[in-house]
């Protein structure tokens, strides 16, 4: 990669009536501890203040591109990466995230010649910028790629989108974001992926981000059953399937419980989907690769399950 004036990294901020979290984003982003790299901000059709915002920032590594039409979410982020920069490596920022100033320098004493995927720990704030952190974060590196990596996304998906860095070569081969999921095409990009060369994971915290003001929750729960399905329809070997089942079964576990306010030909067709894959139970007991990495020394699996 010594083509002359390609950056090393470009930062793909798609953006869509973002007013208020913007010019943070782009600001985290031009504040990085790095100099070899670019930003391009893709707006989709905002109807708020966003173009304004953006037609006032005055750096001249921030390249905003003004679209004529609106897209679907999938759509606009595959449109953002492809008016990118060319690069070694994209680097993810939603246009309500925030990167932390050392990801650029932190992905880049990771990555080799054999790395499609870097990322790191990412950190929940809420519109008021209060930090919440969920839960523990992983404390050890590793580097999977194949059937480990893709137990641990079946497992749940362990890949924040904050600062993730995607070989560009690799991304354009898959065909960037797969625009028929809604929820589901990062974990998508992330699986497959996997087959193509190291996945690499810092506990360093790579950003910070926003969980979405509103969203459907049965279009979620809909498209999280229809991922895994769509997986083990497709063939998955004895590992896998056991993954994928135990996943399925934990999340109907959660829906039944929770409810959250479904109607009720929703929850009975959970319980429909439960009951066939209970009669898989030879795929429910053994050992998978995230608890081996949890079992190291020191580390309580209660804390990460």
């Amino acid at each position: 990669y010594c083509i002359l004036n390609m950056p090393r990294y470009c930062i793909v901020i798609p953006s869509y009536c973002s007013e208020s979290t913007i010019v943070a984003a782009i600001t985290s982003a031009i504040n990085q501890n790095y100099k070899d790299y670019s930003i391009v901000v893709s707006d989709n059709c905002s109807q708020d203040n966003t173009i304004q915002l953006l037609s006032e920032i005055s750096s001249k590594k921030v390249k905003v591109i003004e679209n004529a039409t609106y897209v679907s979410k999938s759509d606009n982020w595959n449109r953002a990466y492809s008016q990118s920069d060319d690069c070694e490596y994209f680097i993810n920022l939603h246009s309500d995230d925030i990167l932390n100033p050392n990801v650029l320098n932190n992905i880049d004493n990771l990555k080799s010649s054999k790395s499609v995927l870097i990322h790191g720990s990412n950190t929940r704030i809420d519109f008021l910028n209060t930090t919440k952190i969920k839960k523990k974060r992983w404390p050890l590196q590793y580097s999977l790629k194949g059937d480990h990596q893709k137990e641990l996304l079946l497992l749940g998906n362990s890949v924040g989108i904050v600062g993730t860095a995607i070989k560009k070569k690799s991304f354009d081969m898959l065909g960037g974001w797969d625009a028929k999921y809604d929820f589901y095409q990062d974990v998508e990009l992330w699986y497959e992926l996997s087959n193509n060369g190291d996945c690499i994971y810092s506990p360093r915290n790579f950003g910070y981000y926003r969980a979405p003001k509103a969203y459907s929750p049965e279009k979620y729960i809909i498209e999280t059953l229809k991922w895994y399905q769509d997986k083990i329809k497709a063939g998955l070997g004895y590992k896998l399937k056991k993954a994928a089942i135990n996943s399925i079964l934990q999340f109907i576990e959660k829906i039944l419980e929770k409810k959250y306010n479904l109607p009720d030909h929703v929850l009975n067709e959970m319980r429909a989907i439960k009951r066939e894959y209970i009669n898989s139970s030879k795929y429910l007991i053994g050992i998978s690769t995230y608890r081996n990495l949890i079992k190291l020394k020191g580390l309580n699996i209660k804390d990460y399950d």
